[in-house]
């Protein structure tokens, strides 16, 4: 059965930006050693799993209820709402293996944490791991190379925001966050946890073009 340790972590600055219908955050630069291979979440998008066809993620992009009755018949472009696509949900890792041999990494489990009180609020898969390569993103083997550090984003399976919600998935824009991922390096399990994250609804700027009445 795989050993499980955790990592430590050195926080030393933030940064938020939200994007639609998901938040992606920079999150602290962290730094965290177990063995020779270093660890750390540098950033996560909360958002839905834009992978298949079925809308499986539309109920979080639906449209709000109307603020008010005289709100009632208008439509979501109208007074805002998600809209713009689907942002995907993502965990990007920086990894450090300072030792004399390839390191096999793989995300074995992803949870979704409240921030205030660790209650784990949904569990995702991590699929369709990618690495860096100085211009884009291409398909990861799960080594890293002794001497070798490298920048992994992995794509996650849909989080249950209706649950979440309560019933309704815009409550979930008020929480704050954090994602726990359960790093197995060499078959050894090491828990990471990210810093806070929240996911902001995006801001609709939209231009309404009406005729111009006659007279």
């Amino acid at each position: 059965m795989p050993m499980q340790s955790s990592l430590t972590f050195l926080a030393l600055g933030s940064m938020v930006m939200g994007i639609a219908c998901a938040s992606r955050v920079e999150l602290p630069t962290t730094t965290g050693t177990s063995g020779a291979v270093t660890a750390a979440i540098s950033a996560a998008t909360l958002g839905n799993d834009c992978s298949g066809s079925s809308g499986a993620f539309a109920g979080d992009c639906a449209e709000p209820p109307p603020a008010s009755s005289s709100d009632a018949g208008t439509g979501a472009a109208e007074r805002g709402g998600c809209g713009g696509g689907c942002q995907q949900s993502n965990v990007q890792l920086a990894l450090t293996n300072s030792g004399k041999a390839k390191a096999a990494i793989a995300v074995v489990e992803v949870h979704l944490l409240d921030a205030s009180t660790s209650e784990r609020l949904d569990d995702v898969d991590a699929k369709n791991a990618r690495v860096w390569g100085g211009s884009s993103y291409t398909p990861w083997d799960s080594s890293l190379a002794a001497g070798g550090n490298a920048k992994v984003t992995y794509d996650m399976t849909q989080i249950d925001w209706t649950k979440i919600g309560g019933g309704n998935p815009w409550n979930t824009y008020s929480r704050r966050y954090k994602l726990e991922v359960v790093l197995r390096v060499d078959g050894a399990d090491r828990t990471l946890v990210s810093g806070e994250l929240s996911r902001e609804p995006e801001v609709v700027t939209q231009l309404l073009v009406r005729p111009l009445a006659a007279g």
